[in-house]
């Protein structure tokens, strides 16, 4: 290549970094004829997408004051706090190095550090797609992702447990159906990113000395399937941007992402069914009421890993987004149409003399609170737990659950005056040492219309079911 087709491969690679953050990727794997076509593509998608702003229903969007900078967000009602910068050249997604060697300990690494909206970085700025609740899925899928103790193989040569060799190829062959999809979608619409490790990194093939250390091994390798699905729902957003903004006479436009996973996955038995299966999570639905991380923005941001979409993209994809608004933003024409809604302006200033609003806290019944009302060595549920987003958008409907607690209650009441010491001694045995097999299970599920409602389990799937949830969502009631 010439000197003068490097000048230009350079101004057109920073041009395109600039424009569209959330579409760039690594030029140097083109070759240099596919440069211009490629940055092409995205940056007329952008244009395209940009010259016809969405009409912004801010509606579901709120104002609040942090660190005495006003914060907005024109899709979520959350509360949040500003998140510190993670620097340039960390990648989230690894863990540090061990003093003095290249080995990583990826057990310290934990999903619940991204389960914050984070600072838009161009390398890691597709976690703002991370549903946190999506492998809480109904899809059969996921299903290949339950595991129970009970299942444990016992290794008497190494004296270990681990996984059967049936679920560890089913655990695999998730794994790498992801991966390829991933793979193959950003080979035809690239993004420029940190990909998160693979799940077996976390042990989930391996053999452990305990079955404690296994069931914590799997938990860890379960919920980094959630970042890959994260990243796959980011990618499928930016195909589907970018087939949008191209006419269908195009010769540019790839083919739609589903058709390019039943031409690659061939191999990896991704047909149609697996399609409509990763369909029925919530990977490709862009829907406000789906519970994503979301991210922070800057407005105008020059710095080439700080530019993120627009504020629009954000909103159409169901992406929650916060920004600064200043007295700079709101004396420039171009941001206007990103401004608070005055009523948003007032509450946000007026907050520390008012009670709290409704977006700061959670409607739904505290199980904290209501831990007595429940008779019969049962173990009531709740399969995902409302976000403060979901609340807001669909009401909870806890009528039917209130009720069910009042009369629990009561009757917890009638036994407390009649309980003996050798009932209360063994009541409190058995809610120091919660019984799995014999205890009845009840799974808690909120519906579409925002009831919750339960649900008894079959006997031989208590096990199963008890293990696929987080001590946090396990409730029980010795009574």
């Amino acid at each position: 290549m010439s000197s003068e087709s490097s000048t230009i491969s350079d101004k057109l690679q920073k041009l395109y970094t600039i424009n569209f953050a959330n579409q760039s990727y690594h030029l140097s794997d083109l070759q240099p004829a596919k440069y211009v076509i490629h940055i092409a593509v995205f940056c007329i998608s952008l244009i395209l997408f940009c010259s016809k702003p969405l009409v912004l229903d801010k509606s579901r969007g709120r104002a609040q004051i942090r660190d005495g900078r006003i914060i907005y967000s024109p899709n979520s009602n959350r509360n949040v706090d500003i998140p510190p910068r993670i620097p340039h050249d960390r990648n989230p997604f690894y863990p540090d190095c061990k003093s003095g060697t290249k080995k990583r300990n990826f057990w310290k690494l934990d999903v619940s550090a991204y389960e914050k909206p984070q600072w838009y970085h161009i390398k890691f700025g597709w976690i703002c797609c991370y549903d946190k609740n999506v492998l809480y899925s109904t899809s059969p899928l996921l299903n290949v992702l339950r595991y129970s103790s009970s299942r444990f193989v016992f290794d008497e040569e190494e004296c270990k447990f681990t996984l059967s060799p049936l679920e560890k190829n089913d655990w695999l062959g998730l794994e790498n159906q992801l991966v390829r999809a991933y793979a193959t979608i950003n080979h035809h619409y690239p993004v420029h990113a940190f990909s998160p490790s693979n799940p077996y990194v976390f042990g989930y093939l391996c053999a452990h000395k305990s079955q404690d250390l296994l069931s914590l091994s799997l938990q860890k390798s379960k919920a980094w399937f959630g970042l890959w699905l994260a990243i796959l729902s980011f990618n499928i957003a930016v195909a589907e941007c970018t087939r949008a903004s191209l006419d269908d006479s195009s010769p540019l436009k790839e083919p739609p992402w589903q058709d390019l996973i039943l031409e690659y996955g061939e191999d990896l038995h991704m047909d149609r069914v697996w399609l409509d299966m990763l369909l029925d999570t919530h990977v490709a639905n862009f829907s406000p009421d789906v519970s994503r991380v979301g991210t922070f923005i800057m407005l105008g941001a020059v710095e080439v890993y700080d530019v993120a979409p627009s504020v629009d993209w954000f909103m159409k994809y169901g992406v929650p987004v916060w920004y600064e608004w200043s007295a700079a933003h709101a004396s420039q024409v171009h941001y206007q149409r990103f401004a608070p809604l005055e009523y948003q302006l007032q509450e946000a200033t007026t907050f520390r003399t008012k009670s709290p609003s409704l977006a700061t806290s959670t409607p739904t019944t505290n199980y904290s609170s209501t831990f007595e009302p429940f008779s019969g060595n049962e173990t009531p549920l709740t399969s995902r737990p409302p976000t403060p987003d979901q609340d807001l958008r669909i009401p909870s409907r806890t009528n039917y659950m209130d009720e069910f607690f009042n009369l629990r209650t009561e009757r917890i009441a009638r036994i407390l005056e009649i309980e003996t010491s050798q009932q209360r001694q063994c009541r409190l045995s058995r809610a120091a040492q919660p019984p799995t097999k014999n205890a009845r299970v009840f799974e808690w599920t909120q519906s579409a219309s925002g009831e919750y409602t339960y649900e008894e389990i079959r006997k031989n799937l208590r096990i199963e079911t008890l293990d696929y949830y987080s001590s946090e969502q396990r409730r029980y009631e010795p009574f």
